[in-house]
């Protein structure tokens, strides 16, 4: 870690300590209800640590981001996944549990932080509290968030140069990740 990302290191982790957040792990990030609710974006590289660690495939951990765009020739696409989901809840929350808490997207890892440029955003959640001393947690949060902007901001440009270089099938739904352009089924 060089001495600029050690600095915002302590930065996130000084304002995720004001907040006063503690996973109190009641798990309403992962239970929610809605259309959007419980919307878990995933890359690739994270899809392909759960495929190795639960035995699923592909298709039975991600769908395609439910809002895809629609070209003039009738083909439509989108630029992400997401986790599946039953009744409106990640498929992986069981109880008020996840079952892949060791190798869980970014987006979960942070929640209910994020990374707006530079600046920290944080979502709705039970866990806030006084603010108080940074503590290991924080720290490890902060850490965990750099890695998810870098990662994010590394699959948008692979993403970028797939798009600039793909020819959409007339007619097909696709969706173009790190990895390439993925033609779905029916």
């Amino acid at each position: 870690m060089d001495k600029a990302e050690h600095g915002e290191r302590e930065q996130y982790a000084a304002a995720i300590a004001d907040t006063g957040f503690t996973c109190s792990r009641c798990g309403a990030c992962c239970l929610g209800a809605g259309v959007d609710a419980s919307l878990v974006i995933v890359a690739p590289p994270e899809i392909r640590r759960i495929i190795q660690a639960t035995g699923l495939d592909w298709n039975q951990i991600v769908e395609p981001f439910p809002e895809p765009l629609t070209a003039a020739d009738g083909s439509t696409y989108t630029f992400e996944w997401a986790l599946r989901r039953s009744e409106g809840r990640c498929i992986f929350a069981e109880s008020d549990r996840c079952t892949i808490h060791p190798y869980r997207p970014w987006i979960c890892r942070t929640y209910p932080f994020m990374l707006d440029g530079d600046r920290l955003v944080r979502s709705e959640c039970n866990g806030y509290g006084e603010s108080r001393s940074v503590t290991h947690d924080d720290l490890t949060l902060a850490d965990d968030l750099i890695a998810r902007r870098d990662a994010e901001e590394l699959e948008e440009i692979k993403v970028r140069e797939i798009y600039r270089n793909a020819a959409i099938p007339a007619g097909c739904s696709v969706v173009i990740d790190g990895e390439g352009m993925k033609v779905l089924d029916g």
